[in-house]
């Protein structure tokens, strides 16, 4: 790596291949980071969110046929997310990094920005960029993007205009301190080279 980095978010599209990836990425980068380990979470850093050096499996769970939140129900919902964020970060992600250890998360903060559908978000998106750039961000944000055709072969729940719109919004939102874009149509072997190529 041309830079050390300890807390890195992996953002894509559901079946854009990213836990597969994660598997073979993380034990290079504690490799060639010299980490003790490292510290996964999905999401938000809670205590049922949070795994020492294991990448659990996906959650299939995904509230999007669901009617989305009223505005104010919105605003409320997310303001319980942003203090288990802020909580999470004192008291997991900071002392982990202190102590040497590489911090994953598998999606992030960003997630309500790009995809407010699966958190029922019905909010203007000043709003939830407000709420992701209030938060600490990770040194590098890996966003993996492939042809929608492809994503939606691997996973058919979103329509490849659900697909092209949020891989719109992963490449142009412009919230990451270091978004790294990487093609992910190739081996998930290439993918993690090319990843390790740009970090």
């Amino acid at each position: 790596m041309k830079n050390k980095v300890s807390f890195i978010a992996v953002e894509g599209a559901d079946g854009v291949g990213k836990s597969t990836v994660l598997r073979l990425l993380v034990p290079e980068l504690v490799r060639r980071g010299g980490f003790g380990g490292y510290l996964f979470f999905h999401w938000k850093p809670s205590a049922a969110n949070i795994s020492r050096d294991r990448i659990p499996e996906d959650d299939p769970h995904d509230p999007r046929g669901k009617a989305p939140r009223g505005t104010l129900a919105s605003f409320a919902f997310l303001a319980y997310p942003w203090l288990g964020f802020m909580h999470g970060h004192l008291r997991f992600v900071r002392p982990a990094i202190r102590s040497g250890l590489l911090v994953v998360a598998d999606r992030c903060a960003y997630d309500a920005v790009l995809d407010p559908k699966r958190f029922r978000l019905k909010l203007p998106p000043w709003a939830l960029k407000l709420f992701a750039r209030l938060l600490p961000r990770p040194d590098a944000a890996i966003l993996l993007h492939a042809d929608p055709a492809v994503i939606r072969a691997r996973k058919p729940e979103l329509t490849v205009g659900e697909i092209e719109a949020y891989q719109r919004a992963l490449l142009g939102c412009g919230l990451m301190a270091n978004p790294i874009p990487v093609p992910a149509e190739d081996r998930p072997e290439a993918v993690v080279s090319a990843i390790l190529a740009k970090l």
